[in-house]
């Protein structure tokens, strides 16, 4: 049996510990990573569902095609946006 003293079981249950805490924060990325899908899901829900109103919109003569237009670009333009900060901010993997 080691004793508790022993400074090998001693480093051992450090180790240990370090390794749990390596381990939970793995965890919560993890989760982070999924509320991040999660919103992003529901967001493309949204701007589906608005691209559709705004085509029924048209159709319907409610608004002109230009119009929709526009507000078809700001959205894409957006996504542009977005898309340059997901660029900008992701590190370059060696």
């Amino acid at each position: 049996m080691v004793s508790p003293h022993d400074p090998v079981e001693a480093r051992l249950n450090e180790v240990v510990a370090l390794l749990n805490v390596v381990l939970e924060k793995e965890m919560e990325n993890m989760a982070l990573g999924q509320d991040i899908l999660a919103a992003i899901e529901a967001e493309n829900t949204v701007i589906d569902s608005f691209i559709a109103l705004v085509n029924g919109l048209v159709q319907n003569n409610t608004i002109d095609p230009a119009t929709a237009a526009a507000i078809l670009q700001a959205i894409a333009d957006q996504k542009a946006e977005v898309e340059a900060a997901i660029v900008a901010n992701t590190p370059v993997t060696p």
